[in-house]
């Protein structure tokens, strides 16, 4: 019996810290994404720095190599059409990529980011952003999870 119950408490473990609650992160996307659909790429880095504001004192170029990156696609490829969540990526229970697929007028792009959580908030720690479509293809066949928005 004993045995019994320890097994149960190790797979009941297993499944909590498998089983992240990744919704927050995904809100700070959303909001993030719709600074970008505004044609506001600043406003869509400070829903970053909201999140990880030591990092964005620590680092004051970052929030305008944020707004600069998507500033060049508003310009190229119009406007963001929509996008997709692809896939989310569980380094451990206190780190996940998140994968989306941001769909402009013009082009597809791949946008990564990295959320740290070491107590009880996501907090944004990199974003990556291409537009190789092989990348984004090698993403979609690991993807975990699609959503549109």
């Amino acid at each position: 019996m004993k045995h019994l119950l320890t097994l149960a408490l190790c797979i009941g473990f297993s499944a909590i810290c498998i089983g992240q609650d990744t919704s927050q992160a995904e809100d700070v996307m959303e909001r993030f994404f719709t600074g970008i659909k505004e044609n506001n790429p600043w406003k869509a880095s400070d829903v970053l720095a909201e999140t990880n504001p030591k990092k964005f004192r620590q680092e004051p170029e970052l929030k305008n190599s944020i707004a600069g990156q998507f500033k060049k696609f508003i310009l190229f490829s119009n406007t963001l059409k929509g996008y997709r969540l692809l896939n989310i990526t569980s380094v451990s229970p206190e780190l996940v990529g998140l994968s989306y697929l941001a769909i402009f007028d013009e082009n597809p792009v791949l946008v990564t980011v990295l959320f740290y959580k070491p107590d009880s908030d996501w907090m944004f720690m990199e974003l990556k952003m291409t537009e190789e479509l092989t990348e984004i293809l090698n993403v979609v066949e690991k993807g975990e999870r699609n959503s549109d928005r």
